[in-house]
Order: C-alpha cells, then sequence, then structure tokens
C-alpha cells in the first residue's frame, strides 16, 4: 500500500499541502470521529439491542471513518478538510489543477463505496459518479438505500449528528432536504432515522 509521503509526491499535492493542513485534517477527524462515538454510547442507551448486538455496533463505532487515514483517501481529504475550513473564495485561490480536483472528488467517492454508513455503499446500481462534483452537498444521482441495515442507519444518523455539532446547524434540515431527494429510504429507515435524530440533538445543548 502505497504510503502518504509517496501519494503526496505522485499526485502533484506536495506543494499544495502544508503541516498546516495536515494539522488541521487530524484534528479535525479525530474529533468527527470522537463525536460520532460519543452519539452512539448515547444511543445504545437508548435502543433494545442484544449483548452481542451492542458488540457489534461497539465495533463499528471504533472503525468508523478509518479509511480517511489511509490513501487513496487521507491526501485528498486535507484539502477537502481544508476547503470546509476556509471557504470556497479562500481556497479557489490555491490554483489547484483539474486533476487534484479529480483526485478530491475520487478520494470522496472511494468513501462513501467503502464506508457502510454511507448509502452510496449499498447502492448496486451506481458504482461511480455518486459525488456532485459542484457541489458535494447536493445529490449527484438519487441513491438507493433501501438495502441499508438498520445498524448502519443508526451509525449514518451518529454520522449527520456529529457534523451538526461541529458546524453548529440542525441534523432534521439535513434529513429533510436529503431523504428521497439524495437517498431513497423505506418508510421504515426514514422513521429510524428521525428517531435516532430525536434522541440525539438537542437544540440548546452544548456537545
Amino acid at each position: 500500500m502505497k504510503n502518504f509521503k509517496y501519494f503526496l509526491m505522485e499526485s502533484g499535492m506536495n506543494e499544495l499541502i502544508t503541516k498546516e493542513m495536515i494539522y488541521f485534517f487530524d484534528e479535525r477527524t479525530e474529533m468527527h470521529i470522537n463525536y460520532v462515538k460519543r452519539n452512539g454510547e448515547k444511543m445504545i442507551k437508548h435502543l433494545n439491542l442484544t449483548p452481542e448486538e451492542t458488540e457489534q455496533f461497539k465495533t463499528i463505532l471504533e472503525k468508523h471513518d478509518e479509511t480517511k487515514f489511509q490513501e487513496p483517501e487521507r491526501t485528498p481529504y486535507i484539502l477537502v478538510s481544508w476547503k470546509y475550513k476556509v471557504g470556497n473564495e479562500e481556497f479557489e485561490k490555491l490554483n489547484m489543477s483539474d486533476d487534484i480536483k479529480t483526485k478530491m472528488t475520487g478520494a470522496t467517492e472511494h468513501h462513501v463505496k467503502n464506508n457502510k454508513h454511507h448509502p452510496e455503499y449499498w447502492d448496486d446500481e451506481h458504482e461511480s459518479g455518486v459525488i456532485n462534483t459542484q457541489d458535494r452537498n447536493k445529490p449527484a444521482v438519487l441513491i438507493d438505500a433501501t438495502k441499508m441495515p438498520d445498524i448502519y442507519v443508526i451509525e449514518m444518523a451518529c454520522d449527520w449528528c456529529a457534523v451538526s455539532q461541529e458546524r453548529g446547524t440542525s441534523p432534521f434540515d439535513w434529513a429533510d432536504n436529503n431523504i428521497n431527494v439524495r437517498w431513497k429510504f423505506t418508510d421504515k429507515q426514514k422513521k429510524l432515522i428521525y428517531d435516532c435524530l430525536k434522541v440525539l440533538y438537542k437544540k440548546d445543548e452544548n456537545i
């Protein structure tokens, strides 16, 4: 497996990525994972799980987003994270090549197709083209998530809430704007998602 330094040189990102960017990516990603784990622990208290299911869910939480620390995701995701930090206008001043932008989209696509808490993992129809290249927060195609098991739907809800906790936004707004617009869920899955959000999201709670 190619290591970070090799991928950095090969990808043409060596002159773009700074120590500050790397530090921010590491800190932000670890913080996100910790939010997800805390949300998961909160969900365990509200779920009627068997001991075996509880251990399974804890194992799933421990592995959340670990692929972001491995290539081909890590190097492009450093830039993806930095873009969220500085905003689109400031980020464009880096004058990145189209090739590097393509690698950033490719890293995100790799992530969602290889992590079970993302609906894209469960869609057999779309092997690529699942990320909107103009705005990664908008749909590219309608993804069929109806095969997604409940345990990963719950992890997904923990993930959505973690992002909201980081950004000070509402996961209910995200759900309203994306369920059956970006991702197709069954009525049962939709109810499970909103039930989880009601447990996890407290508007005035400082988490």
